[in-house]
């Protein structure tokens, strides 16, 4: 082989290899990078409004997404986002950025949500189980349950406490369709009930 032909081939292979591996990137690209130019990859984002001041935030929260929607005031009015065991959940506040409302999943799945008043205390508590029996709880400005609902298989039931927490009257209809109403003192002890025992 003469020098010439030797320097021809050798610019061939490398015209080769150039195609070649520009072909290869173009036909073996990963998703990602066959639509990068409709995707976008940031560690933030942030709607700001005419005025340059952030609306929206979509973000890392301890390395789960959270979206922030902002008021006028630059409070954070509703979250949207993952906890740390990877259950979704929602957050209402008000305007002085006090959660109010809590619209949670937990990992097994049960809906709750949570309602909290202005000293962030929650007082209404509504949710399902894992078969999905719902129930419904109130609470004082203590703390204190002070009356639940609830439906668990075919008995559906109603509690009054007092001031303690301690059930004072109980509603219950079961699945025979008969309906028991009872009355606690504060020892716990049955003061009146209806239909009586037999």
């Amino acid at each position: 082989m003469s020098r010439r032909q030797y320097l021809l081939s050798l610019a061939v292979l490398a015209l080769s290899g150039l195609l070649g591996g520009g072909l290869s990137g173009w036909l073996f690209q990963t998703p990602a990078q066959a639509g990068s130019s409709k995707s976008l990859t940031v560690e933030e984002l942030r709607l700001v409004d005419g005025e340059g001041r952030a609306k929206a935030l979509l973000s890392l929260l301890r390395g789960k997404p959270r979206l922030i929607l902002i008021d006028q005031k630059g409070e954070f009015r509703a979250e949207l986002g993952l906890e740390a065991d990877g259950s979704p959940g929602l957050w209402l506040r008000d305007r002085e950025g006090r959660n109010r409302a809590v619209l949670a999943l937990a990992e097994e799945g049960q809906p709750a949500l949570t309602c909290s008043d202005p000293e962030k205390r929650p007082r209404l508590s509504l949710g399902l189980s894992g078969p999905g029996a719902p129930s419904l709880m109130m609470r004082d400005e203590a703390g204190q349950g002070r009356l639940a609902l609830w439906q668990e298989k075919e008995e559906l039931g109603l509690a009054l406490a007092d001031r303690a927490g301690r059930p004072r009257a109980g509603l219950v209809v079961k699945g025979d369709d008969q309906a028991q109403l009872v009355f606690h003192d504060q020892s716990m002890n049955m003061v009146w009930r209806a239909p009586p025992e037999r």
